[in-house]
């Protein structure tokens, strides 16, 4: 399970700060900015494996589930299309 920032609104916070650098901003003037947006992914082949039960209320609250290992993407229930490059134990 992991509940981190969407890194997805990190890297359109970034192209953001890298177009005032190129427009002349310096970067020890831009303020630094915390996520606003989090997203929470549960592992559930991983639960299952460690034995532990996932409540159904969670698993619904979920921005993605994953139960596949096998190398590929996971097919995950999201409201993006991408998975969020959250680190999942």
């Amino acid at each position: 399970m992991a509940y981190s920032g969407s890194l997805e609104e990190s890297y359109r916070k970034a192209a953001t700060y890298v177009d005032k650098i190129l427009k002349g901003a310096k970067p020890a003037d831009l303020p630094i900015e915390q996520p606003t947006r989090f997203e929470l992914v549960i592992n559930l082949r991983t639960a299952r494996e460690l034995k532990l039960t996932i409540p159904q209320s969670l698993r619904a609250r979920a921005d993605q589930t994953r139960s596949s290992s096998d190398g590929r993407l996971p097919k995950c229930r999201s409201a993006y299309s991408k998975p969020s490059g959250a680190i999942v134990v």
